[in-house]
C-alpha cells in the first residue's frame, strides 16, 4: 500500500472518528490529547444524533445521571468517560468503513453474534477487551477473512 492510500485511509477513519465525537483530530495524536483533556458533553448529543440510543451511549460511554451531574457543573466528561467514547467512535467509524452504510453498520453491531456468545458487538465494545474482539472481527470481514 501505497503512502499516499495510507494517508488518505487514515484521513478518512479520521474524519469518521471526528463525525461521532463532534471534533475532528488531525492525527491520532489528537485523540490522545482529547482522552488527557476531556471532551465536553455535548459529545453524547453528537453520539445519538449519529444513531446510538441514549441506552447505548450510558452503557458505552457516561451513566445517565453521571452525565445529568456533570451537565448541571458545566463539567468536562472525565478522562476514563473521554477514553470510552473515543473508544466506542473507532469501533463505530471502523463498522462504517467496513459495511459502507451507517444504518447497515448499526444494525451489524446491534445483531447477537455466536462469536461472542450471544453478546452484540455494541455489549462487547463496553469493555477495551471485548471493544478489541470487535475490531478483530471486523478487519476479518473487512479483509475477507472467515469471521
Amino acid at each position: 500500500m501505497s503512502v499516499a492510500h495510507m494517508s488518505t485511509t487514515q484521513t478518512s477513519w479520521l474524519k469518521h472518528i471526528g463525525a461521532w465525537l463532534g471534533h475532528i483530530p488531525k492525527s491520532e495524536f489528537d485523540l490522545a490529547v482529547y482522552a488527557d483533556k476531556g471532551l465536553p458533553t455535548d459529545v453524547t448529543n453528537t453520539m445519538t444524533k449519529h444513531g446510538l440510543t441514549q441506552g447505548e451511549v450510558s452503557s458505552l460511554v457516561i451513566p445517565a445521571r453521571t452525565l445529568k451531574h456533570r451537565r448541571s457543573r458545566h463539567e468536562r466528561l472525565s478522562k476514563d468517560e473521554t477514553d470510552k467514547a473515543i473508544r466506542s467512535a473507532r469501533i463505530l467509524s471502523q463498522a462504517q468503513l467496513v459495511f459502507g452504510e451507517d444504518s447497515l453498520a448499526l444494525e451489524w453491531m446491534r445483531e447477537a453474534k455466536r462469536r461472542f456468545d450471544g453478546r452484540t458487538p455494541m455489549q462487547m465494545m463496553e469493555t477495551e477487551a471485548g471493544g478489541r474482539l470487535v475490531e478483530e472481527m471486523l478487519f476479518q470481514l473487512e479483509h475477507g477473512m472467515f469471521a
